[in-house]
C-alpha cells in the first residue's frame, strides 16, 4: 500500500470543488465550461490513462448528425419530435466544439457526408427517401438548415452502390489534434489534470465525495463522471452499456475516396485520411460479442471490414492494413445521452451512442450547468 505524504496531500491531492472522472471530450469540455463560469472553482480532471483512452482519441473523426437509415431506425423507438431534438442537440454540440477548439485545431474538412445504398437496399432507400422532406422541414424550423438531399452525381472510387443521400453540413476532423488542443486549454485554465490516475471507487459521505484512486483518496464537493462507456464500473445501477467499435486504416492508395460515408444504419462508416481509407464498424454481425469494454481486434470483424473494402472501395488496387484499433462507446437504453444527477454530489454524463464528436460539447455544457445550479 502506498501511503500519501504530507507534501502530496497539500499540493497534489488537496480537497477540490469539482473532480471530473474521465479526460475524454466530455470530461475536458465540462472542466472548461466550469472554468468559463467561475474563475475561483478548484477543478481536477483525472483519467486512468496517460493519454485519454476510450473513444475520444480512438474514433473515426466524423462530424455527423445521423444518417437517414440511422434516423429511420431511431424513429422506431423514439417520437419524431424527440429524434429531431436529438439531431438539433448534435448540431448545436458540434458548433460549440467548433467554436471552442477552432476549425484549424480540429483540422476540419467540410466534405459533406454521404449515405450509400446497394441494389439490394431498395426498400431501405425508399423508406429513407420518404423521411427526407419531413426531417428537412422540421430541422429547418429548428436550425434554419436542410439536413439531407438526394445525390445523383457520381462519386469517384465509390463502387457498386445504387443510390446516395447527401448530408452537406457534415465533415471530417482529426480527433488527436482536437484532444491535444483541449488538453492544452486545460493547462492554460488553471485546471489540474492527472493522467494515469485511475478512479477505483466513488464513496459519498455526508459532506463530500470520496474519489478512491491507486495513489490514495481524493475528496471533492461534487464529481462529474464522464467516462461514457465505462460509467457502469463506478455507477453499477447505470444502464450504460460498453460497446466496442473496430477500425482499420489502409496503406496509401493511388485511387482513394474523398469524404465521409455511412452505410446500413451507421453500422459501417468509411472516409479518407489523405490517400488512405479508414473503415470501421461492422459490429452488427456480432452484436453480443461487441458488447464489451475490451480493446481487442477480432478476426471476424476484420474479415468483414476487409470484404467491404474489396467489394466497394478497393476492388482492383493492392493495399495493406497499416493501422487497426478499437474504441469503446457508451450506449444507454435510449439514444438520448444521459446527464443525470445520481445524488446531491454526483453527476453522470454518458451514453453518447456513437455520436460523441457531434454531441459531446453540448452534453459537457449540460453537466457543468448541473453542477453549478
Amino acid at each position: 500500500m502506498i501511503r500519501t505524504s504530507i507534501w502530496e496531500k497539500r499540493h497534489f491531492l488537496p480537497h477540490y470543488d469539482v473532480i471530473i472522472v474521465g479526460a475524454g471530450l466530455i470530461g475536458l469540455c465540462s472542466a472548461l465550461e466550469l472554468r468559463s463560469k467561475s474563475k475561483s472553482l478548484k477543478i481536477l480532471v483525472i483519467d486512468r490513462a496517460s493519454i485519454p483512452l476510450g473513444a475520444s482519441t480512438r474514433n473515426a473523426g466524423f462530424a455527423c448528425f445521423g444518417s437517414p437509415s440511422e434516423i429511420l431506425a431511431d424513429l422506431k423507438n423514439h417520437s419524431f419530435d424527440h429524434v429531431c431534438q436529438l439531431i438539433k442537440k448534435r448540431y448545436d454540440g458540434w458548433n460549440l466544439l467548433l467554436n471552442l477548439v477552432g476549425r484549424d485545431q480540429l483540422k476540419y474538412e467540410p466534405t459533406g457526408g454521404y449515405e450509400v445504398f446497394r441494389d439490394s437496399d431498395e426498400q431501405s432507400y425508399a423508406q429513407c427517401q420518404a423521411i427526407i422532406d419531413p426531417i428537412n422541414d422540421a430541422i429547418h424550423n429548428l436550425l434554419g438548415i436542410r439536413l439531407y438531399q438526394e445525390w445523383t452525381k457520381p462519386l469517384p472510387q465509390v463502387n457498386n452502390f445504387a443510390h446516395i443521400i447527401a448530408a452537406p453540413h457534415e465533415g471530417l476532423i482529426d480527433p488527436g489534434s482536437m484532444m491535444k488542443k483541449l488538453l492544452e486549454m486545460i493547462g492554460q485554465s488553471e485546471i489540474d489534470f492527472y493522467g494515469g490516475l485511475a478512479c477505483e471507487e466513488l464513496v459519498e459521505q455526508t459532506n463530500l465525495m470520496e474519489v478512491k484512486t491507486s495513489r490514495g483518496k481524493l475528496t471533492a464537493n461534487q464529481v462529474i463522471l464522464a467516462s461514457n462507456g465505462f460509467a457502469q464500473k463506478l455507477v453499477p445501477d447505470s444502464d450504460i452499456t460498453a460497446v466496442r467499435n473496430q477500425i482499420l486504416v489502409t496503406s496509401p492508395l493511388k485511387n482513394c475516396i474523398q469524404g465521409a460515408f455511412h452505410y446500413d444504419r451507421g453500422y459501417y462508416y468509411f472516409r479518407n485520411i489523405g490517400s488512405r481509407i479508414l473503415i470501421g464498424g461492422g459490429r452488427n454481425i456480432a452484436l453480443e460479442e461487441e458488447t464489451t469494454n475490451q480493446f481487442d481486434i477480432t478476426e471476424k470483424i476484420r474479415r468483414n471490414l476487409q470484404q467491404f473494402l474489396k467489394s466497394h472501395l478497393i476492388p482492383t488496387e493492392s493495399y495493406q492494413i497499416e493501422y487497426e484499433w478499437s474504441g469503446i462507446l457508451g450506449f444507454g437504453k435510449s439514444k438520448i445521452p444521459q446527464v443525470k444527477r445520481k445524488s446531491s454530489r454526483l453527476v453522470m454524463a454518458a451514453g453518447m451512442g456513437g455520436m460523441g464528436i457531434a454531441i459531446g460539447a453540448a452534453i459537457a455544457q449540460d453537466a457543468a450547468h448541473e453542477i453549478l445550479c
